[in-house]
């Protein structure tokens, strides 16, 4: 990992588009990062959202192939999920 989590943090690997899993309906709030700003990141702060699960990007640990693909995904996720909940 590119950063020490806290202690007791749940991290998952994923190996679709979206990180979304069923058992993270148990939670009111998510952090994310990752590959793909645009794409994966994206996908899954938008999957959590339609489960009444509030995503919070943790940008400065996001990317993407280009830096064009990244800010297209930034723009997209601050209009969808709201600039509050992009740390």
């Amino acid at each position: 990992l590119a950063f020490e989590p806290k202690d007791g943090a749940i991290i998952y690997d994923k190996i679709v588009f979206s990180a979304f899993l069923d058992e993270m309906k148990k939670f009111d709030e998510i952090h994310i990062c990752g590959f793909d700003t645009d794409a994966g990141i994206y996908k899954t702060a938008m999957d959590l959202i339609e489960n009444n699960i509030r995503p919070v990007v943790l940008k400065d640990y996001c990317f993407s192939e280009t830096h064009e693909f990244h800010d297209a995904g930034m723009c997209l996720l601050t209009r969808n999920i709201g600039e509050k909940n992009i740390k």
